[in-house]
């Protein structure tokens, strides 16, 4: 029992990480319909410059953070730039090709810059451990794991409960119909980029003092949250309880049998449940309700509609 509770909370502790990996997958695909295979540079750019701030330049913790957090705005907008520009963002396959090769210059720089060694930053939290049912785990991982949940929390009230959201979501119904209500979907895919790094910058920085990150995980980590989010159908909640399964099943395959059969296991279990889950039916709405409101409310339409040209 002791054992399955401390492979429980390992798993737990990579799951979360995933999640918030997902949840930026989600929202760029919901909004701008693509898929960022450079997600998981967030992560691992937070992470190394957070490490680089408080281990190698003495910054405070909370200023550290917050370099950490703009570094990886800029680079989001930078993969902004880079994804959708008008060249390439006209088929389905250029943003893809273009995120891909972000990922790969991302990490070769991060590798020119730190090296290759996987480093952690020094803890801010208690050192000690904490003992759970006869397991231990430490205070930085209790802290990812509120924390996750503290984002997830955010992000429902900012999609539900902002104007910002409601235009996200308005977006990931239909751009057209968006722009005739006065809503800009490009200022919303950028918007999507920068929830998306946001959410990458908090996912590196809580991970940072716990396990060691190294420049060779930008892809990978973006590939579990791909998976993630699929297994989620590209929704908030099932992307987040699908990315805590995987990270649940690496620990276990990994504790109860062998590390080296942890990706295949991985991969295999994902190519299961996409084989089995029911596909989604034409015309599924992932935002429910958006599009019932905006029929009952056929105002804002009409005007736009019959508005003159040129006023």
């Amino acid at each position: 029992m002791t054992t399955l509770l401390q492979l429980t909370f390992a798993g737990l502790s990579m799951g979360a990480v995933y999640a918030l990996i997902s949840l930026g997958w989600t929202v760029l695909f919901q909004v701008a319909r693509i898929y960022n295979l450079a997600q998981g540079a967030f992560v691992v750019v937070s992470a190394m410059t957070y490490i680089s701030l408080t281990d190698d330049l003495g910054w405070p913790v909370p200023l550290a953070m917050a370099g950490s957090l703009a570094v990886c705005l800029v680079l989001g907008l930078v993969l902004y730039g880079v994804i959708l520009n008008q060249r390439t963002a006209r088929g389905e396959a250029g943003p893809i090709v273009m995120s891909l090769g972000s990922a790969l210059v991302i990490a070769e720089t991060l590798r020119y810059v730190w090296g290759v060694d996987a480093r952690t930053a020094p803890a801010f939290l208690p050192t000690g451990t904490v003992r759970i049912l006869g397991a231990t785990t430490v205070p930085h991982a209790l802290l990812l794991w509120a924390g996750t949940a503290v984002m997830f929390g955010a992000a429902w009230l900012m999609f539900h409960r902002t104007l910002l959201g409601k235009a996200l979501r308005a977006c990931s119904e239909s751009a057209t119909g968006a722009r005739v209500v006065g809503i800009d979907p490009r200022r919303m895919r950028l918007a999507a980029f920068t929830i998306a790094a946001l959410f990458g910058a908090v996912g590196g920085i809580l991970l940072a003092p716990l396990i060691a990150v190294s420049p060779h995980e930008v892809l990978p980590l973006g590939i579990f949250g791909f998976i993630g989010a699929a297994v989620g159908r590209w929704r908030y909640l099932p992307a987040a309880a699908g990315s805590v399964s995987l990270g649940l099943i690496t620990s276990y395959v990994g504790g109860y049998g062998a590390t080296s059969w942890q990706n295949a296991v991985l991969y295999g279990s994902v190519i299961v449940a996409l084989l089995t889950m029911r596909q989604r039916r034409p015309g599924h709405r992932p935002f429910p309700g958006v599009r019932d409101r905006i029929r009952r409310d056929p105002a804002p339409v009409a005007e736009a509609a019959t508005e003159p040209a040129g006023s």
